[in-house]
């Protein structure tokens, strides 16, 4: 495999690359350990030429990951809100999913 991975990669060489194009923003260097199918997930990404390197490739996953936690600590807090309506009375029935839409897009 022609990009050097071997289970154990360097995760941030893009500051290094930089560092002759002006202010470079500081990047952690850090070393991480993958499973082999995670390895070939990476390799085939890098080899897709959608990423230079397994660097961005781990870096799009972690903003991946924070994005839909952060996704999932919207709904957990709106489905609190709503469970709470629902227990003090503030529930709107609806008896069929056409006037569940038009009641959420405000037509009804």
């Amino acid at each position: 495999m022609g990009s050097g991975i071997k289970g154990r990669f360097n995760a941030c060489d893009f500051a290094q690359k930089l560092a002759g194009f002006g202010k470079v923003p500081h990047h952690s260097h850090m070393n991480i350990s993958l499973t082999p199918e995670l390895e070939k997930w990476v390799h085939a990404k890098v080899k897709s030429g959608l990423y230079n390197n397994a660097s961005e490739v781990i870096r799009e996953a972690l903003r991946d990951s924070l994005r839909r936690e952060s996704e999932n600590d919207w709904l957990q807090t709106q489905a609190a809100i709503g469970y709470a309506q629902l227990e003090a009375g503030e529930g709107i029935p609806v008896k069929s999913k056409k006037d569940f839409v038009a009641l959420v897009r405000g037509t009804k």
